[in-house]
């Protein structure tokens, strides 16, 4: 049976008939249907080959322009070629004498001009060169011995631009004054309590009273203490604890020659059983083990200065523990699902009021992309729809504020799919109860600063692990 045009045209752009083929070469399949089928269905007398030409879009016309086109630059080309050692020329002829006695420059001169560059060899060297350099210049009288008054303009141009060369940039306009927004700005900061940040400029200058001031070198003292932990957790939906490590390092820092050798007396707390502690081992083992002491090993290799030494570590792990004083705070979690949505309530609990807690995020996934109504919230919340997370955010968890909740609903019927959550906070209290003492020196007491940091590695509520 003889097949028609728009059948016999399927299999030549697409020999395979897959679907993956099909669809890649929609356009040309639509293209070619289009050339034989006119609106209202009735079919176009054509032959394959002129489908196959019109697909290709091989157009004789503009073929023909191209060509010419490429011949007009071509020509262009050329002429400039032509334009460009015409001109050379032109100024070789105008440069080079005339003649030798006649008008124009006498031979002797040219002589000397030749004996400039050394002769008929390259040995003049630098003085040479730039002796010679101003025979190139423009002469001020033609070959008709008429002046030329452009050629001193020339030369005094020339010459105060390679004597003052600009270093400045294109100016796009001029700065304008914030003058107007600064006071603006400064007022909206006093009234939400908020501090701006200062520019480097008026930092430096100190023009203005609201700076803060730079910290100078010396109050940095002899040496520096800086406490480093992180803490992992996991517990239950009900806010029971199953497991809780705190990793911790001290690490010491010499500002001066007496505090290379600094002797730092450790007081240890109550909790310190609970920690299993390693010094560096360049510290000195019976000052740590008798005295509880950190200093040098070897006076050969004391601290270095301005370069952090991390002299002790520290670790501690619990698990399966319902009360522990390592657990800053607690999470409990209340899905209470529906036919269609959940409405979920998460409470925290701060456990060591004498802590404060920094930037409080639990972050609880939600896995649908639907807006979660916020029924009520302590602090503020953020709704990612990319991740499909809900951020609960509490700047500052104190005693003043030891205990928040959220209630949120949202159409998610599966309990599970809020769980694991996610929780972050920071604090400038370690866990681990060591205080500096007394900070010495051969008998001679050091100015020491120092300060402490609590991050958060993992907080999990809900995990199957």
């Amino acid at each position: 049976m003889k097949r028609n045009a728009p059948t016999s045209q399927v299999p030549d752009l697409c020999p395979d008939l897959t679907e993956d083929e099909v669809e890649e070469e929609a356009f040309r399949l639509i293209f070619a249907f289009d050339e034989m089928i006119t609106f209202g269905g009735y079919k176009v007398h054509i032959t394959l080959n002129g489908i196959q030409g019109n697909l290709d879009m091989n157009s004789a016309n503009e073929n023909a322009f191209v060509e010419s086109r490429m011949r007009q630059l071509e020509e262009a080309k050329r002429t400039a070629r032509d334009n460009e050692r015409r001109i050379s020329e032109a100024r070789r002829n105008h440069m080079m004498p005339t003649g030798f006695g006649g008008d124009g420059v006498s031979s002797s001169s040219f002589q000397s001009n030749q004996q400039q560059f050394g002769g008929t060899g390259f040995s003049g060297g630098g003085d040479a060169f730039n002796n010679s350099s101003a025979s190139f210049r423009r002469s001020n009288v033609d070959r008709y011995g008429r002046r030329d008054p452009y050629a001193d303009e020339d030369q005094d141009s020339s010459s105060s631009r390679s004597k003052t060369p600009s270093r400045r940039g294109l100016k796009l306009g001029k700065k304008k004054k914030k003058g107007k927004f600064d006071k603006f700005a400064r007022q909206m900061a006093k009234e939400e309590n908020i501090v701006l940040s200062t520019s480097k400029k008026k930092a430096q200058a100190g023009s203005s009273n609201d700076d803060v001031p730079a910290i100078p070198a010396a109050d940095l003292g002899d040496i520096h203490l800086s406490v480093s932990e992180s803490l992992k957790i996991r517990c239950e939906r009900d806010g029971t604890c199953d497991f809780v490590e705190v990793k911790g390092t001290l690490v010491l820092t010499a500002h001066s020659a007496e505090g290379r050798s600094a002797q730092v007396q450790l007081n240890r707390g109550q909790n310190l059983k609970d920690f299993k502690l390693q010094p560096n081992p360049n510290v000195n083992r019976k000052a740590w083990s008798k005295q509880s002491v950190i200093t040098p090993k070897n006076e050969q290799k004391l601290f270095p200065i301005g370069k952090g030494v991390p002299v002790l570590r520290w670790r501690m792990e619990k698990r399966n523990e319902e009360d522990t004083p390592y657990l800053p705070l607690s999470v409990t979690a209340w899905p209470e699902a529906g036919s269609k949505s959940t409405v979920v309530n998460v409470e925290y609990n701060l456990e060591r009021e004498d802590m404060t807690l920094h930037n409080f995020v639990i972050t609880i996934p939600l896995r649908t992309s639907e807006t979660p109504e916020i029924l009520e919230v302590d602090g503020t919340t953020r709704h990612n729809r990319r991740e499909e997370t809900l951020e609960w955010y509490v700047n500052v968890v104190d005693s003043s504020n030891a205990s928040g909740s959220i209630n949120f609903e949202i159409a998610q019927p599966d309990e599970d799919a809020f769980f694991p959550m996610q929780v972050s906070f920071q604090s400038k209290k370690p866990l681990i109860e060591l205080a500096p003492g007394s900070i010495t020196s051969n008998g001679k007491p050091l100015k020491c600063t120092s300060e402490a940091i609590l991050r958060v590695a993992s907080f999990d509520i809900g995990s199957e692990e």
